[in-house]
């Protein structure tokens, strides 16, 4: 962890990410730039200490480093335009995804599959089982 982490970043899930970017390819406006934020403003550390605890870790495992020079403390990302000219708006919270994330972590992850033709409802889920092998979210090996 750089410096004390304090260092604040909006996050975004990726599957938000993804739904941005197939609103720009579907209503975007050629040379236009579109920006996607999570609206989850939060220091580095928090995230740090959420994945320590979804795992069951010790605290101690968290490692701090001298700061980088020039390190910038926080970036925002305005994503207004995003939501006037496309639609879009993010769906995730991160306290969502923690919350799915922590029920079991590593036993039966919830792996996201996004298909792009599906628009907005792009997501579908499947479980990877502990050998790595896929499942419907039923429980049924594919």
């Amino acid at each position: 962890v750089y410096g004390e982490g304090k260092n604040i970043r909006d996050w975004i899930n990726v599957l938000d990410h993804c739904r941005g970017i197939m609103k720009v390819i579907e209503k975007g406006e050629p040379g236009e730039v579109y920006n996607f934020g999570g609206d989850n403003e939060i220091e580095n550390i928090e995230i740090i200490k959420k994945i320590v605890g979804i795992l069951d870790a010790p605290i101690s495992l968290i490692e701090y480093v001298k700061d980088r020079p020039g390190h910038d403390f926080r970036y925002a990302i305005n994503s207004e335009k995003a939501r006037e000219k496309l639609g879009w708006t993010p769906k995730i919270s991160f306290k969502e995804l923690f919350c799915e994330l922590s029920s079991d972590p590593l036993q039966n992850r919830t792996v996201p599959r996004c298909l792009p033709a599906a628009g907005d409802n792009c997501c579908r889920t499947r479980k990877r089982s502990r050998s790595g092998g896929n499942m419907e979210a039923g429980g049924e090996k594919q």
